[in-house]
């Protein structure tokens, strides 16, 4: 399975998350109020037909509750997609070893 590796880093001075490599455009979360995390999530079931797992570097730099805990959803939500791409490789490779037929 091919990979796609992104970058996340952090303008603390302007309260954004900047995912780099992911989409076809430079991703930015405000994180200055709440947090809404509908649009990433968008973007990112648009890849799920490449079936591509993502891997990811996180920027190392002092983080407050709050950006930790929008950090660990990122994690959580690319880590789900992953999932559902193995399971679907996982489907596809199980259906080619065993026909229909097999089970009646």
């Amino acid at each position: 399975m091919s990979q796609l590796q992104c970058d996340i880093k952090f303008d603390k001075e302007n309260n954004k998350i900047l995912i780099n490599d992911l989409f076809d455009e430079l991703f930015s979360i405000d994180y200055s109020t709440d947090v809404d995390l509908t649009e990433f999530v968008t973007e990112l079931s648009k890849l799920i037909d490449e079936k591509k797992e993502i891997t990811y570097i996180i920027e190392e730099v002092e983080m407050d509750d709050k950006l930790k805990l929008i950090i660990e959803t990122l994690e959580e939500i690319l880590q789900s997609y992953n999932e559902s791409i193995e399971d679907d490789v996982v489907d596809v490779d199980a259906d080619s070893v065993t026909g229909a037929d097999d089970f009646f």
